[in-house]
């Protein structure tokens, strides 16, 4: 018998709503109001405390980065990282 009897085999799984390019928008997306386009703009912009956040992030979890989100988003709940 094998040892791994008891492992599952996971796939991560994403479901989305709505998808956009922000970087070559189409004609579409080009039609949005100014405000609404402006909006949108912004909410792709980073401050300098936002980009050393994400740098400290980086440095001190490494390539461990979406196990650290995972545990963020639920601590409270072990197990069943993929389906949180």
């Amino acid at each position: 018998k094998s040892k791994n009897k008891n492992q599952g085999l996971y796939y991560l799984y994403l479901e989305a709503i709505s998808v956009r390019n922000s970087k070559n928008p189409s004609a579409k997306d080009l039609q949005v109001t100014n405000g609404t386009a402006k909006e949108l703009h912004e909410l792709h912009k980073f401050s300098p405390r936002d980009l050393e956040f994400i740098a400290r992030f980086l440095q001190e979890h490494g390539s461990d980065i979406f196990r650290q989100i995972l545990h963020s988003i639920c601590p409270s709940i072990y197990g069943h990282e993929l389906v949180k």
